[in-house]
């Protein structure tokens, strides 16, 4: 979503200064309240210096990641626009090969996607925020249709299903080989979840809904929920 929009625009100082301080508003509160009921307490120079600064040190890594791909948002964008579509399409068939087909069937050695070939959260939102980019600028053609996109949604959900259930049987092979969880697939960066994630995009995109302000009222609410539920109170 956030390369689908920031490919033409990136945001502003402003945009970046209100998303610090919503951050900051939150995170302070949550402590305050935390401290008041007995539950929290800040020990020493370098702890309260460290609090002070969520964004910086990764209280919140959701937070921290976006923050960097605002930041650079600019230059990122210069380097896709300097790309002509099908050298565009060559880098995203190469950044999906290393960190999503690889890490997907190799990582059933690690129990994860995300343990290998240096990859991290914020690679990972870089190459979604091109994934975003390519469909704003040329659009994905086999998902120009809403019911391919349902369709591709229905099978990467089934087959995630389908998974936990094979693995849920056949617990014993997939220890031999590495694999303790069940929900193996819900990781960002496996090929089903990419593929659900794509489809259920583009899908939404093409209804055809009017805003509304109850909705559009939630959802700037949406923050302040994360950091709450993801803070010290619990």
């Amino acid at each position: 979503i956030t390369g689908y929009f920031m490919i033409n625009k990136a945001p502003s100082k402003v945009r970046l200064f209100y998303l610090w301080l919503q951050v900051w508003f939150y995170h302070i509160l949550t402590a305050i309240v935390a401290n008041y009921l007995g539950f929290f307490q800040l020990q020493g120079l370098k702890e309260k210096i460290i609090f002070l600064f969520p964004i910086i040190f990764n209280r919140y890594w959701y937070v921290t990641v976006y923050f960097l791909i605002c930041i650079l948002a600019p230059y990122m964008n210069k380097f896709i626009s300097a790309l002509d579509q099908r050298s565009f399409q060559k880098f995203l068939i190469t950044v999906l090969a290393v960190w999503t087909v690889i890490p997907t069937f190799a990582g059933f050695f690690f129990n994860s996607t995300e343990s290998m070939l240096y990859y991290n959260r914020f690679l990972w939102f870089f190459v979604m925020y091109c994934i975003g980019a390519y469909e704003r600028l040329y659009g994905i053609k086999f998902l120009a249709e809403k019911k391919k996109g349902l369709a591709i949604m229905t099978i990467s959900f089934a087959l995630m299903c389908g998974f936990i259930y094979v693995i849920e049987k056949n617990m014993l092979l997939f220890e031999s080989l590495g694999t303790t969880e069940s929900a193996y697939f819900w990781r960002p960066n496996n090929i089903l979840m990419v593929a659900l994630s794509v489809a259920m995009f583009s899908v939404f995109q093409k209804f055809k809904m009017k805003t509304s302000r109850l909705i559009n009222t939630f959802a700037t609410t949406t923050l302040g929920v994360y950091i709450l539920h993801d803070g010290v109170l619990l």
